[in-house]
């Protein structure tokens, strides 16, 4: 089976540091890699990573079975102060072509005139590697994850890849919970997941002052019924963080789903794959050949090609919203029966779950 590598940098003031410590654990400890398909522990909880260099920590492990996606968690403990990291390791299908990160250097390589076919990387330079990556990662996929409105559409379309579905599981007694690093939004409200006692209504999204006001009047326990974000402390070696805080605090280990949007993070050569699958690769090529086109053209470079990228990645951008959309997109939204044409009496069907309130009024 292959090898997988993890990769970790620590900077203090944007300076690589050694810190206390590195482990691979998540928060509760039950883990420090699991498989996604089973979550079976693959790596201990508390293994150690090595330090490869000042402030580089790096840990492989050989995988169970080929084609496994994988979660791993990295803990830092830095002047009795801890940090951790989450890791979504992609499954990888061996022989697969597209917008891997590898690919997408060799494209923008070409088309700079850095790399062929024939004979690699020809031109040895010391920007190259930053220049390729920052064509990437900071220019290229962010044109893709946030995508320029195309018409008669309003805004930017939002990809249903970048809004997935997660759980949350509560402690009895604890109100405030961390969100996922990449957390960049809520999207709709929390719900209870499927398989509990009861079926309970949706817990209300509602300003966060508000929860801490309630919360303030009524330190018990018991279902929770609304909840509120807010940003962590700053942090600037991890950059912002966000919590979720419910009112009243739980009274039960309640299970919790949602649907968030994601800040993606870069891609690297330990990373290698961008958000959103083979489907949208030409796409993504396309958007970071129109970032190097523009590179070549702030430098005076040719101007016969100066928008064959942005208008070849604007046509592959049209397709992948037309395929996005057809996924996304249910062929129904359900029966819609009111009996409001029914003969004489009816009866109103619900579990509890769809009774409208208004000032605590049921109606």
């Amino acid at each position: 089976m292959s090898t997988k590598t993890i990769k970790r940098n620590w900077k203090v003031n944007g300076v690589l540091t050694s810190a206390t410590s590195a482990v691979l654990s998540d928060a509760t400890g039950a883990y420090g890699i699991k498989r996604d398909d089973t979550d079976a522990v693959v790596v201990a909880a508390g293994t150690a990573m090595t330090e490869s260099a000042t402030g580089e920590y790096e840990y492989s492990f050989t995988e169970p079975a080929a084609g496994l996606s994988y979660t791993c968690w990295v803990t830092i403990t830095y002047n009795e102060s801890v940090y951790r990291f989450e890791h979504d390791i992609p499954a990888v299908t061996y022989g697969e072509v597209g917008a891997t990160y590898t690919n997408l250097q060799e494209a923008l390589g070409a088309y700079l005139g850095y790399w062929t076919q024939a004979d690699g990387w020809t031109i040895a330079t010391a920007s190259q590697p930053a220049d390729l990556d920052a064509l990437i990662n900071r220019f290229g996929l962010p044109r893709f994850y946030l995508p320029p409105r195309i018409r008669p559409a309003k805004t930017g379309h939002q990809w249903s890849f970048l809004r997935p579905l997660t759980t949350l599981t509560m402690v009895a007694g604890t109100s405030a919970y961390d969100l996922p690093a990449g957390f960049a939004g809520l999207e709709r409200d929390f719900t209870f997941a499927a398989g509990q006692t009861v079926l309970y209504r949706p817990i209300k999204l509602v300003p966060e002052q508000l929860v801490r006001h309630r919360l303030s009047e009524y330190d018990g326990t018991s279902r929770p019924e609304l909840c509120g974000i807010r940003p962590k402390t700053a942090d600037y070696t991890v950059g912002t963080r966000y919590e979720i805080i419910f009112y009243p605090s739980p009274d039960d280990a309640y299970e919790l789903e949602y649907r968030y949007r994601i800040s993606p993070q870069s891609i690297s050569d330990e990373n290698p794959y961008p958000l959103g699958g083979q489907e949208h690769a030409l796409t993504i090529t396309e958007a970071c050949l129109a970032a190097a086109e523009s590179f070549v053209n702030d430098r005076g470079g040719p101007k016969d090609h100066k928008a064959m990228h942005e208008s070849l990645f604007m046509q592959q951008l049209e397709a992948s919203i037309a395929h996005d959309q057809d996924l996304s997109c249910p062929d129904t939204m359900g029966y819609n029966k009111d009996y409001s044409d029914s003969p004489g009496r009816f009866w109103i069907w619900h579990n509890g779950n769809n009774i409208t309130t208004h000032n605590d009024i049921a109606y």
